[in-house]
């Protein structure tokens, strides 16, 4: 489709695309990883590992505990959510707009665990 139909499409529909943008970055999202951060914590209680879950706090990661470094205080590696190489998240530049997009794998942009 060309620049000047896409922009066309776009105006007559913005409503909706409003709405839509609204709906996903409000309730879709948000609902989506409140589920992986539940399920992500459950396998790490299960599992008796070290971690948090909590995507909105910056802070997502696991590590099983025989990975600490001598005197416990830190972990060799883990494994922790995030955006693939070179993604800032930000959605410029070109990236993806929404974190969805990536976790499903639909536009260019990857999130999972890593």
């Amino acid at each position: 489709m060309a620049d000047a139909d896409l922009d066309k499409l776009m105006i007559n529909y913005l409503g909706d695309l409003d709405a839509a943008v609204r709906r996903l970055e409000l309730t879709l999202q948000p609902d989506i990883m409140k589920a992986i951060e539940e399920v992500s914590d459950a396998f790490r209680k299960d599992s008796r590992w070290d971690g948090k879950c909590d995507w909105y706090d910056d802070d997502f990661w696991l590590a099983p505990n025989d990975w600490l470094t001598t005197g416990g205080v830190d972990h060799k590696c883990w494994f922790e959510l995030g955006a693939g190489a070179g993604d800032t998240m930000d959605g410029k530049g070109g990236e993806d707009a929404f974190w969805l997009t990536r976790l499903l794998g639909i536009c260019d942009g990857r999130l999972g665990f890593r």
